[in-house]
């Protein structure tokens, strides 16, 4: 999709003005974050509420705008939903978390969920939550939806969201190209992977695909000697890279993995038991 908007680092001031003006009864004075990123042409908000209405999988769930511009103005105007509460909020700038402004952070979380009923993951998704991520902030992203679904915190205390994202993921492609990617979770989740392995599974594919163009069977040997045998014997052979691997071959070998003696004492072992809890601590997206 080419996009015709202007993506902005924008003030409080330059934000009111160029943003819808809302009803609000939200009872938050928020500071908008200095990186903040909002649609504010109509023509391109027209485009994504067509695509949004036509692919969303339930029409009925609430719509969330993260960062509201022109497409909440769009929506409201189709649909003519009232709305409950507005408020300038980069949910993706994670570290807030873990910062003095922890608590005001949750507030404007649960000021949102507070209005939105929750459904099971086998009744489809709770709502719809459209974003523009800010540009190199995809980690944080990626970050954000690790913790929120491995500790069941956040929109994931009301089932499985969906998210539309606009976004740049190709490298090479022209910076007025974007794509809108549609994010859903699949309902069996659980049975495809625990809550309590995701992070652990994500170290796991870190220390995997620190090159792409690595042996497989090579690199698991570093961190589980002896372990090439049972690689072999599950149909990997010596000239795979780990860059060939699908997410559900990783999984698998993961899986497998934990079970095998060799694990026990090695490297790998060692690594995923010191990182828990640190889940991308030293990558440079997350301290810019």
């Amino acid at each position: 999709m080419k996009t015709i908007w202007r993506k902005a680092h924008v003030s409080r001031e330059s934000a009111a003005e160029n943003n819808v003006n809302f009803k609000s009864n939200s009872p938050f004075s928020v500071q908008i974050p200095q990186n903040s990123s909002y649609v504010l042409d109509s023509e391109l908000a027209d485009q994504i509420v067509t695509a949004l209405r036509k692919n969303q999988a339930d029409p009925n769930v609430p719509v969330l705008e993260s960062n509201p511009g022109k497409l909440s103005e769009k929506l409201q105007g189709e649909l003519d939903h009232k709305v409950l509460t507005v408020f300038h909020w980069d949910y993706t700038l994670v570290w807030l978390r873990v910062v003095e402004a922890n608590s005001i952070y949750q507030q404007h979380e649960d000021a949102v969920i507070a209005y939105i009923p929750p459904k099971k993951s086998s009744d489809g998704p709770p709502l719809t939550v459209f974003t523009v991520l800010p540009e190199n902030k995809e980690a944080m992203f990626l970050l954000y939806l690790i913790m929120s679904f491995s500790g069941q915190s956040g929109f994931f205390t009301l089932g499985h969201p969906e998210w539309f994202l606009d976004e740049n993921l190709v490298a090479g492609v022209s910076s007025d190209m974007r794509y809108l990617i549609r994010l859903t979770p699949h309902s069996n989740v659980y049975d495809i992977i625990a809550l309590s392995e995701v992070e652990t599974f994500l170290n796991f594919l870190r220390q995997m695909m620190s090159k792409r163009t690595q042996r497989l069977i090579i690199r698991m040997e570093e961190l589980v000697p002896n372990c090439g045998i049972r690689l072999i014997a599950a149909g990997h052979t010596m000239i795979e890279q780990t860059g060939d691997l699908s997410p559900y071959n990783f999984l698998q070998i993961f899986k497998e993995m934990k079970t095998w003696p060799e694990y026990d004492g090695s490297p790998m072992k060692h690594h995923l038991f010191d990182s828990a809890g640190h889940l991308f601590d030293d990558d440079p997206d997350l301290k810019s």
